[in-house]
């Protein structure tokens, strides 16, 4: 898959190194955030991209694993801390 892919960033079968670095470029971890600018749920890398609203651009964005204890954008109400559960 990698391969595939960086075959079309360089438009032919890459070398080892273009692979890995296309790896460190592109590669990474999103986390799901909610903007309190827009309220629209977004997804970046913390590590790799811009801290910020991929639709709207603001950098009033929360991690939405970690809205415990957080104003509701919507109803001002607080997040609770909920349980994890998991699927099998």
């Amino acid at each position: 898959m990698v391969q595939r892919v960086t075959k079309l960033i360089v438009g032919r079968l890459p070398t080892s190194e273009e692979r890995q670095a296309a790896l460190e470029r592109y590669a990474g971890n999103e986390s799901d955030y909610i903007c309190r600018s827009c309220r629209k749920e977004t997804k970046f890398d913390p590590e790799k991209d811009t801290h910020a609203c991929t639709h709207c651009g603001s950098a009033d964005v929360d991690e939405m694993c970690r809205l415990a204890g957080r104003k509701c954008i919507k109803c001002e109400g607080t997040f609770s801390e909920g349980e994890l559960h998991g699927i099998s």
